[in-house]
């Protein structure tokens, strides 16, 4: 019997030896090949940051873009009511001015009086 046993002992350390072999070999390939796809995932990862960088740049140049004719407007608009302003009070002065202190004497006033 001990020899039965003595001579299973090694097929089972060989059978053993040579299922672990295959599981490091096995593990080590699925290792790399993951290592491989997560590669890829993050070049893909940066081509589509690279892509929403370029995008937000140029979101952020029409942006500016917009914020610069909107001052621009503004200015403009600025300018405009200054003018109009003072053309308007530069009529309304004009009429008052124009305007007599006294009432001219007139058919009404002999209507009134």
């Amino acid at each position: 019997m001990s020899q039965v046993e003595g001579g299973e002992a090694p097929l089972r350390r060989t059978f053993m030896e040579q299922l672990f072999g295959s599981l490091r070999e096995d593990f080590a390939t699925l290792k790399w090949e993951i290592a491989e796809d997560l590669r890829r995932e993050v070049t893909d990862l940066g081509q589509h940051v690279d892509t929403l960088e370029q995008i937000h740049g140029a979101w952020e140049e029409k942006v500016d873009s917009h914020r610069w004719e909107l001052h621009t407007l503004q200015d403009k608009n600025c300018s405009i009511n200054q003018k109009t302003w003072k053309k308007r009070s530069r009529q309304s002065n004009i009429r008052i001015k124009d305007v007599p202190t006294q009432a001219a004497p007139g058919p009404l006033e002999d209507f009134v009086a």
